[in-house]
């Protein structure tokens, strides 16, 4: 029993102890000559810094992608699909998601989640524009694209300082 309940976990333990230290003082993936090199070729192929994106699109591309963007928005109203997502909506456009990302970042100055919430937030206020008093508040939050009454109500007062109720109430 010492043998099976004591001695055989305590070499064990001090094995792996070994191969993790004997792995930690080995240069499996960099030396530091070659990780300091590789964060310096990395730095200025993406020149990084506070002030500029990491990605910067060209103004062409820019243009050419807010058309095809605001296409699907406005037009198409893609944001009411509960599942949208950035690398869905960059299907939609044919562009990968880091391109669409950075577009909305630069041209429109918001983030993807903000950018559909707040048009998902204007439809339900045109919604509840209609239907007045009569509005079925959950009803519209799922027709519009949110998930969840909770979401709906997170994100209608943080686009208009109100709760969904006081706002069919200041309709009147």
């Amino acid at each position: 029993d010492f043998i099976d309940y004591y001695l055989v976990p305590v070499v064990t333990l001090i094995f792996y102890f070994f191969l993790l230290r004997k792995s930690f003082a080995s240069n499996a993936v960099f030396s530091g000559e070659q990780l300091t090199a590789y964060q310096k070729e990395l730095s200025e192929i993406y020149r990084i810094t506070d002030d500029e994106p990491a990605y910067k699109i060209p103004p062409e591309k820019l243009d050419a992608l807010n058309l095809k963007a605001f296409e699907f928005i406005d037009e198409k109203k893609v944001f009411t699909d509960p599942g949208l997502n950035l690398v869905k909506f960059s299907a939609m456009l044919d562009q990968p998601p880091h391109v669409v990302s950075a577009f909305i970042n630069q041209r429109l100055k918001t983030n993807f989640f903000n950018l559909v919430n707040s048009k998902r937030i204007e439809l339900a206020k045109e919604e509840f524009s209609k239907l007045g008093s009569n509005s079925e508040i959950e009803v519209i939050a799922y027709k519009v694209g949110f998930n969840s009454k909770s979401a709906f109500y997170r994100a209608f007062r943080k686009f208009t300082s109100q709760s969904p109720s006081d706002y069919i109430d200041s309709l009147k």
